[in-house]
């Protein structure tokens, strides 16, 4: 939400029948809807050109470390990634020379392809995990390109526990694909009222969230 501390404006006094100064303190200028399914952490919200995606996350994660006093926690909102967009841009890449990986353990679902990695993160008891790996000149990344171990890294950062940044080449190009490239949206249709129902957009918004549920099955 972004507000004003202070905004002059003019209002009509109909008793006296005079236009007259007014001063309107913490004045709302924009707000953002947001859907929140607290068993999995997943958040829907709301970005345009007053409250960006960046000023969302931020301002979410600042607020819900105030509402603990800052004290053992450490929020952090991650892209859910279009994960068919992210791999179709790695398979693209005639060559890669880095990789760089950043995650954090799961809370609480986790995907057949990257079990392994989660639970390794728990048993450690690791707040964050990254990692960043270095090609060869003379290769082409393919073996690590294809190695299991980094692709399951890479599918859990795309399902939303971290990001992944591959730097590569395409048609002698470089080029720089990540996990946040892609993110997972869903467009919600209102009516021209002020305050469009709860119960609507969410209407509109459950066959999305379903979608991913389907990528984490032990979330419902």
């Amino acid at each position: 939400m972004k507000f004003r501390p202070s905004e002059p404006s003019e209002v009509v006094d109909v008793e006296a029948r005079a236009i007259e100064g007014q001063e309107f303190r913490d004045r709302v200028r924009a707000k953002s809807r947001f859907f929140l399914h607290v068993k999995s952490g997943i958040i829907a919200y709301q970005a345009f050109k007053e409250v960006t995606d960046k000023v969302f996350k931020k301002t979410f994660c600042e607020l819900l470390e105030k509402a603990y006093d800052n004290l053992f926690v450490d929020a952090e909102i991650q892209t859910i990634n279009h994960e068919v967009s992210f791999f179709d841009s790695l398979e693209r890449l005639e060559s890669i020379s880095k990789v760089t990986v950043y995650l954090h353990p799961s809370n609480p679902s986790n995907r057949e392809i990257w079990r392994r990695q989660d639970e390794r993160f728990h048993e450690l008891e690791l707040q964050t995990y990254k990692e960043e790996y270095r090609i060869k000149e003379n290769s082409n990344g393919n073996r690590a390109k294809n190695d299991e171990e980094i692709r399951s890294k890479l599918h859990m950062a795309s399902d939303g526990y971290g990001e992944a940044t591959i730097v590569g080449k395409f048609q002698g190009e470089t080029q720089e694909i990540s996990t946040g490239d892609n993110p997972v949206r869903c467009n919600v249709e209102v009516d021209d009222e002020e305050e469009p129902s709860p119960k609507k957009i969410m209407a509109q918004i459950v066959p999305t969230f379903k979608s991913i549920f389907k990528r984490m099955k032990d979330v419902l």
